[in-house]
C-alpha cells in the first residue's frame, strides 16, 4: 500500500510498496489514460467479435453495437466492464497486443518501470503485474492532467444505452469510497482470486488531494484499510505555498547599475508533518552582482 501527495507525489506512507503484484482492474486507469489521449471522446467505438467473450465483469456489450468512446469509458471506469476495455483497445489500436504496447510504452513514460500490462482489462494473465507505487503515479498522472477522467470515475451513476433491452444501461461506481468517505472523487476498484481486492483511491479535502493504492486486500479489509491510509495522510500532514511565483524576496544594490528587485522564478508548495518543526526561510543571493543584468537571470536562492 501506499498513500501519495497529488501535486508534488511526496509519499506519506507505504509498505511494500515496490512489490510486484497483480492490478486486477486497477488496471483499467492506463486504457483510460490511452484512451482519453489518443481518441475523441465523440468517437463511436463498434463492439466486434472479442469484447462478448470476455469474462468476468461485464457491460454485456454484443458483436456490433455502438456506443461513443465516453459511453463506453463510463462502462468500464464504473462497472468495470472487461468488455468495454477491450473494445476500447481495439477502437484506439489495431488490436489489443498493439493497444498494449501503448499502455507499457505510457507506463514507462510516467515513471512506473516495475508496471507490465499484458491486457487491457486486468484480468488474470502470466507477467501482467505493476506496483503500488506505480498505480499511484499512474493514478496521480491521469488525475493532475486529463480533467475527463476525474470527471468519470469522481461519478456514482450513469446511464448509456442497451442495443439488447428497451431501456438503458444504469452504471454504479463499484467504488463505495464515493459515498462513504468525505472529499473522495475516484479512482478504481479490482478484484480476481488471485489479486484479492485491489483499490486505487482519491480524495480532497480543502483543496488538497491524497491518492492511496492497496493492493492484495480482502473484501473485509479494503475499504476500512483505504479510508485509514487517506486518514492518516489528513489527519499527521498538511499542504503548505510556501511561496507564489514571481514574489519578491530581496532587493539588491547592482554593481555599476542601480537597485534591482529579486523575484521567484516558480512558486514552491510542500507537504509537511502537522506536528513538524517551524519552517524557516533564507535568501542566499549571488556574490558580487554585477551589471549587465537581464529579466531571467538567476541571481541567488531561496533556502527553505
Amino acid at each position: 500500500c501506499i498513500v501519495m501527495d497529488a501535486i508534488t507525489g511526496k509519499i506519506l506512507y507505504e509498505k511494500n510498496s515496490h512489490e510486484t503484484l497483480e492490478p486486477a482492474s486497477t488496471t483499467k486507469i492506463m486504457t483510460a489514460i490511452i484512451a482519453l489521449e489518443r481518441g475523441n471522446l465523440h468517437d463511436i467505438v463498434v463492439t466486434g467479435s472479442e469484447p462478448p467473450r470476455a469474462e468476468g465483469t461485464r457491460i454485456y456489450l454484443e458483436k456490433g453495437e455502438k456506443l461513443t468512446l465516453e459511453q463506453t469509458l463510463y462502462g468500464m471506469m464504473l462497472n468495470s466492464g472487461n468488455d468495454a476495455a477491450i473494445a476500447i483497445a481495439e477502437h484506439i489500436s489495431e488490436d489489443v497486443p498493439a493497444f498494449v504496447e501503448l499502455m507499457n510504452q505510457k507506463a514507462r513514460e510516467i515513471g512506473a518501470y516495475d508496471t507490465n500490462y499484458i491486457n487491457p482489462n486486468g484480468l488474470v494473465d502470466e507477467g501482467h503485474v505493476t506496483t503500488a507505487y506505480d498505480l499511484a503515479l499512474i493514478a496521480r498522472y491521469a488525475m493532475n492532467n486529463l480533467p475527463e477522467f476525474k470527471k468519470i470515475v469522481s461519478t456514482q451513476t450513469f446511464d448509456i444505452p442497451w442495443m439488447a433491452k428497451d431501456q438503458d444501461r444504469n452504471l454504479v461506481n463499484l467504488n463505495k469510497l464515493l459515498w462513504e468517505y468525505e472529499g473522495a472523487n475516484g479512482i478504481k476498484t479490482g478484484y480476481t482470486s488471485r489479486a484479492g481486492r485491489t483499490l486505487v483511491s482519491s480524495a480532497v479535502r480543502e483543496g488538497w488531494q491524497l491518492i492511496a493504492v492497496i493492493l492484495k486486500s480482502g473484501l473485509d479489509e479494503i475499504w476500512p484499510d483505504s479510508k485509514a491510509l487517506l486518514d492518516y495522510g489528513f489527519d499527521n500532514f498538511e499542504s503548505v505555498n510556501l511561496v507564489g511565483e514571481s514574489a519578491a524576496v530581496a532587493t539588491e544594490k547592482v554593481k555599476y547599475g542601480g537597485e534591482v528587485e529579486i523575484v521567484t522564478s516558480q512558486g514552491l508548495y510542500d507537504v509537511v508533518p502537522k506536528e513538524g518543526p517551524a519552517i524557516t526561510k533564507e535568501v542566499v543571493l549571488n556574490a558580487d552582482i554585477s551589471a549587465p543584468i537581464k529579466k531571467g537571470d538567476i541571481l541567488g536562492s531561496l533556502v527553505f
